[in-house]
This record gives C-alpha cells, sequence and structure tokens, in this order.
C-alpha cells in the first residue's frame, strides 16, 4: 500500500455510504434544475437529453463491470496463492524429515514457527504489527536458510539435501508472490472515475425526471443503492485482511494444525 491510495486507508462502510448520499443529493439537485429550465426545452432537447442519458449509463455499466473484473481477478488470485504457498510450506517440511540430526529438529520447529508468522500476518489489521511479524517471518526464512546451507556443506551430493533446498526456495518466492498480491489493489483513479461517471450518471437522470416534471425519488434511491453496493462489493474484494469477503486461510490453518501435531 502506498501513501497515496487515501481510498484504501478509509472504512469502505463509511465510503459506500457517503457515496450513497451522495449521489441521492446529485441526482435531486439535477431533477431540480431540469425542472427550472423544463419550459424552455423542446422535443428535440428531450430526446438528446435522453440519448445522453443512456450514453452515460452505458459507460457507467462497462466501467462497473471491468473494475468489478479487475477486483474479482486479484481475489482469486490471492485465494489460489494461499493453497499454493501452503503446499509448498508442506513439502518442505515432509522433505525436511530426510535431513540428517541436528538439522531435522531445527527445520521442524522454525517451520512451525514460519508458518505461525504466516497466519498472524494476515491476520494483523495493525500496521506496526504486521511490520514485527515480517522482520519474524525474515529471520525464520534465515534460520531456515541456514539450516539449508550447513546440511549441504555436511553432505554436498545428497540428494534429500537437495530436494528441501528446492522446495524451501519455492516457499520463499511463494511467500513474495503471495505478499505482492495482497498490495496489488485495484488502482485508487479507476475507482475515483467509476464514482465520478456514477455521480454523472445520477446527475443525468435526475435531470430527466425534473425535465420531464415527475419526480420519482424512490427510483433514484434504488439505483443510488445499487450503484453503492456494487462498488462496496469492489473496495472489499481489494481487501483480504477486513470486510465482509476475506481471503480463506483454511489450507494454511489445516497444515499449521498437523506440524503442531507432530513431534519436533
Amino acid at each position: 500500500m502506498t501513501g497515496t491510495e487515501l481510498l484504501y486507508q478509509r472504512n469502505e462502510y463509511w465510503i459506500t455510504f457517503g457515496l450513497f448520499l451522495a449521489l441521492i443529493l446529485i441526482a435531486c439537485c439535477g431533477y431540480l434544475w431540469g425542472r427550472h429550465h423544463r419550459a424552455k426545452g423542446s422535443d428535440k432537447d428531450t430526446t438528446q437529453l435522453s440519448i445522453l442519458q443512456s450514453s452515460v449509463l452505458g459507460i457507467l455499466a462497462l466501467l462497473l463491470g471491468f473494475t468489478f473484473s479487475m477486483a474479482i481477478s486479484r481475489y482469486e488470485l490471492r485465494v489460489s496463492l494461499v493453497v499454493t504457498e501452503s503446499n509448498a510450506i508442506g513439502t518442505t517440511s515432509l522433505r525436511a524429515k530426510m535431513l540428517p540430526d541436528p538439522f531435522r529438529q531445527t527445520a521442524a520447529i522454525a517451520l512451525r514457527d514460519y508458518i505461525d508468522t504466516r497466519l498472524d500476518i494476515y491476520d494483523a489489521v495493525d500496521p506496526l504489527k504486521v511490520v514485527d511479524d515480517e522482520a519474524k517471518e525474515r529471520d525464520l526464512q534465515n534460520q531456515l536458510w541456514s539450516v539449508a546451507v550447513g546440511a549441504a556443506k555436511q553432505d554436498p551430493h545428497s540428494i534429500p539435501i537437495g530436494l528441501f533446498i528446492a522446495t524451501l526456495n519455492d516457499a520463499i518466492d511463494l511467500q513474495a508472490n503471495r505478499d505482492a498480491a495482497v498490495r496489488n489493489h485495484v488502482p485508487e483513479n479507476a475507482l475515483v472515475l467509476l464514482m465520478l461517471v456514477a455521480a454523472c450518471a445520477l446527475g443525468m437522470v435526475g435531470l430527466g425526471y425534473g425535465w420531464s416534471d415527475r419526480a420519482h425519488l424512490g427510483q433514484i434511491v434504488v439505483i443510488s443503492g445499487v450503484i453503492a453496493l456494487v462498488i462496496l462489493i469492489i473496495i472489499d474484494l481489494d481487501r483480504p485482511r477486513r470486510g465482509f469477503i476475506r481471503v480463506g486461510q483454511r489450507s494454511m490453518i489445516t497444515l499449521a494444525e498437523t506440524l503442531h501435531h507432530e513431534a519436533p
């Protein structure tokens, strides 16, 4: 997360509620403006307004679909990487059992602490705790790599040691990939553009109602609510550590329970 991602640092429910109220207010302003100027309009103006409304609503629908697709693809990648990383750590744990003593016991203990730390990182919301856990994670990676180096020096031609080093390297690479996927959000500019187009669309809807002198507050509330809810889902999909749509850690939790039940 960068310092310029202001929306990501704010509560998504307040963002959605504020957007919902803003859309209703903009639609009402459009209605009042259209009602005030309807006497000066002609049938040609009404036709042009209808075309403009359809165009703006079409653009809004396109942007909603495009942005939702971006958010869901990032969410699916994060879910996939959880399973891939847990498989890599599990394979590393199995191959660590083939290491000679005392490397086998040291690796088993470090791997248990490592997966616990990985779970703590994704349960943490406080940025300071995340930083502390990431520092502990790097220390454990260095410890595991020291085990691999020590075992390789003791027996440079051992196939089990070579297999352990390969899967340990995969686990470390997947950690970096998964952390990068968590930080890869839908661009904030895209969300801002989406909200601006939504505001224009509701303004045009209100203008059309005012131009025809038909007040449909209920329809405006429904349209505003639907648009705000879709944007809420988009934002929530992009926040794997909080919100009501979260990336499940079941495979990592199951692996941690398995490692803790095994003897060191």
